[in-house]
């Protein structure tokens, strides 16, 4: 047997602390002190890790589960750091098709996500995306279009703490465009606050630059 991050489990290095993410409980959480050390430790053993008793206490916690493979530890999140926001730099305007496409993904996410698990929906979205590079023409211009049309549906929602319904939203919005960017849900410390967002690359299509630099990334879907 060997030891693997537990299954729906993924996690971030925020400074010195570990952050975890249990997307099926909907829940951030950390460790305690001493179980964090062991757990830091044994994330950075490279190739399987044979399953030894003095893991009980991780698996306890939840955070590490054992596996009849050897496929070694899972490492903290991480993506290529956003640079820019994509709507400034193509100058992309939206259409009314795209504007009208985008009040109803977040109406549609909106519904969704008040009767579906946040789980189930994540785990679509990565589907959907799982092993497609998507139609790479006129790409960046397509996904400047479908992010303005984001950035005007503020006039129609309000965007003060529905950076989730957003993001969710734009991702459904880009996947029916057979274009495929990143869902990074990230955080940050002292105080707790989370923040979720989409890019391409370096490039930001909804969430903010600055504010995500501000984010330690601990799960990225797609």
């Amino acid at each position: 047997m060997y030891a693997r991050l537990r299954q729906g489990l993924s996690y971030g290095l925020c400074g010195d602390k570990v952050v975890f993410l249990d997307l099926a409980a909907d829940h951030y959480f950390c460790l305690p002190a001493g179980r964090e050390k062991a757990f830091v430790a044994l994330s950075r053993l490279e190739g399987g890790i044979e399953w030894d008793s003095s893991f009980e206490p991780l698996a306890a916690f939840g955070v590490i589960e054992p596996s009849v493979q050897a496929e070694g530890f899972a490492p903290p999140t991480s993506i290529e750091v956003p640079t820019h926001d994509l709507v400034d730099c193509t100058g992309e305007g939206p259409s009314w098709h795209d504007l009208a496409g985008a009040c109803a993904a977040e109406l549609g996410t909106m519904l969704s996500l008040r009767t579906r698990r946040l789980a189930d929906i994540v785990a679509e979205i990565e589907a959907c995306g799982r092993g497609r590079a998507g139609d790479q023409r006129d790409r960046d211009s397509r996904l400047g279009r479908i992010a303005a049309a984001f950035a005007k549906t503020s006039f129609v929602f309000p965007a003060a703490d529905r950076c989730l319904v957003r993001a969710v939203a734009m991702m459904r919005a880009c996947h029916r465009r057979d274009l495929f960017p990143r869902l990074v849900f990230g955080v940050r410390l002292q105080p707790f606050s989370a923040h979720c967002w989409v890019q391409s690359g370096p490039s930001m299509l909804i969430g903010g630059v600055e504010q995500a630099r501000l984010f330690t990334p601990v799960r990225v879907v797609g």
